[in-house]
Parts: C-alpha cells; sequence; structure tokens
C-alpha cells in the first residue's frame, strides 16, 4: 500500500502525523493517494497571502516542506475563471512547474483544485503532480474539508451528484456520475459511479459508512463492455450539516494511473 501521510500545523507549531489509511484529528480531515511529496490538513500561518486554519496542501519543493501546509482556497483564486464541470463545479488549475522570481514558490508542479459547494465550505479535491499536462509524473490525488460542523442523518437515503479527477486536462475531460447513500439500517453504505464515456473509463465506489467517514472498495472499469481494469480501495468523509457534501478517493495498488479523487452534494434526504 502507498503511504498515506498528513501533516498539521498549528501556529508555529508543527506535528507531523504518518499513517496508512488513518486520517488526520478533526476538525480537518482528508487524505492523499501517495505521501511521497504531498500532505493534507489544516493550514498554518499567516504566509504572506495565505491564510490559516483553513484546508489545506503541503508539498516537498521549491525550498518549501510538507508541514508548511498553505490554504487551498488561495491557490484555487490564482485561477480564477477554471474549468466548468457538470453540477456546477469548477476545477482550478495551477501550473508552478517554471521559474520565477521567489526560489520558494517554483518548480512546485501542477495542480486540479476542486471545491464543493460554495467556498465557505472549504471542502476540496484534486490532484498534484511534477509534469501536469505533459505527464503527470508522481502523480497523487486528495481531499481534505473542515468537519466542524459536520453532522449525519440517522436514517434515510441521498443521492450525491458527483464528478472527479484523473489525469485532468490531458487524458480527457473529468469524470462525472451520482454516488447513492443509505444513511440508515446498521453501518450505512455508499455506492455508485463515475465514468468518462470519450476515454471510455470509470470508477466504481462501494463502502461502508462509520461514523462520518467511509471506507470500502473501488473498481477501475471500460463502460463500453464493464470489463474490469484493476480493483482497489475507496476512502472518503461527509461534510456539512446533514452530509451535505462528500470528497473521497479510489485508489489502486500498482495501477497509480487509475488513482481518481472526487466530490459532490447532496440531493434531497428520502425517508
Amino acid at each position: 500500500m502507498k503511504e498515506k501521510i498528513m501533516k498539521s500545523v498549528l501556529g508555529a507549531a508543527v506535528l507531523s502525523i504518518s499513517m496508512t489509511g488513518g486520517v488526520q484529528a478533526a476538525p480537518f480531515e482528508g487524505d492523499v493517494s501517495d505521501g511521497t511529496y504531498i500532505a493534507v490538513g489544516k493550514s498554518g500561518g499567516p504566509w504572506g497571502p495565505h491564510q490559516p486554519n483553513l484546508s489545506g496542501i503541503g508539498l516537498d519543493a521549491g525550498g518549501m516542506t510538507q508541514s508548511q501546509i498553505v490554504d487551498i482556497r488561495f491557490l484555487a483564486s490564482m485561477d480564477p475563471t477554471g474549468q466548468a464541470l457538470d453540477y456546477g463545479e469548477v476545477a482550478r488549475q495551477l501550473d508552478m512547474r517554471g521559474t520565477g522570481p521567489d526560489p520558494d514558490h517554483t518548480g512546485l508542479g501542477y495542480f486540479t483544485l476542486v471545491g464543493v459547494g460554495d467556498i465557505s465550505d472549504d471542502v476540496w479535491y484534486g490532484e498534484w503532480s511534477w509534469g501536469g499536462p505533459s505527464g503527470f509524473s508522481d502523480r497523487s490525488v486528495f481531499y481534505i474539508g473542515d468537519k466542524e460542523s459536520v453532522s449525519m442523518p440517522s436514517s434515510g437515503s441521498a443521492t450525491y451528484s458527483v464528478n472527479g479527477l484523473n489525469q485532468f486536462a490531458a487524458a480527457g475531460d473529468h469524470l462525472s456520475g451520482e454516488i447513492n447513500v443509505d444513511f440508515g439500517g446498521g453501518p450505512g453504505s455508499v455506492q455508485g459511479q463515475l465514468t468518462n464515456t470519450s476515454r471510455d473509463f470509470g470508477i466504481s465506489v462501494n463502502a461502508e459508512i462509520s461514523g462520518s467517514s467511509f471506507d470500502g472498495t473501488s473498481r477501475a472499469y471500460a463502460p463500453s463492455n464493464d470489463s474490469t481494469l484493476a480493483n482497489g480501495l475507496s476512502k472518503g468523509e461527509f461534510y456539512g450539516n446533514q452530509a451535505e457534501f462528500l470528497a473521497g478517493m479510489a485508489t489502486f495498488e500498482d495501477h497509480a494511473e487509475y488513482d481518481t479523487s472526487f466530490g459532490g452534494e447532496r440531493g434531497a434526504i428520502i425517508p
């Protein structure tokens, strides 16, 4: 299994945590598919325009470290237009592969960042790589969100409209689909699919709910004939009042090219 690494910054103190499947303590929870270079958690600072106490990302590159977690909200603002996805989400792309006047902000790779809900909800998913559209070397997908106000329905079911990222802006457009969630009847369930028909590529998720988290299996497949490309794991979190949002990822050991992050917003809860 790839190592899952999450780090948190609180004021000037740095707390680093390494784990294989855990998540950072509340209120910020999320994960990365490959923690070699990036980490997610609570942003530190303030450092220049970067603000503390928000969902953030850290990177070992360009004179920076994973423990220097900066808020994703500001990074996303550097691409004010973005690329529209289904269901109202927007993918913000940040190309920091080249050189610039500040040595601490050069050679940082290529980011795609998607916010779920309003910016004030502070729930994100995305992907990072050194090369971006030119190669996606050392790619990692991730998700992170503020869970301070999360609450879970005790019963009923709902459908989430979900988008996903897999080598975005290179291999084709985003994935989209629906994830159905049953909140009652013992451990709740999370089941659904995201597809991109132009690429003939899809991800299915089948997980159980524990608290406000979910863990389970995933499958990468070709929708045209339903042939399996790889089997893997899925995990994620619910965020907001009555689980208004979800974000997570599907990962595939030895087939990282299929790793996909995703997120979306809940429809009406059906009793």
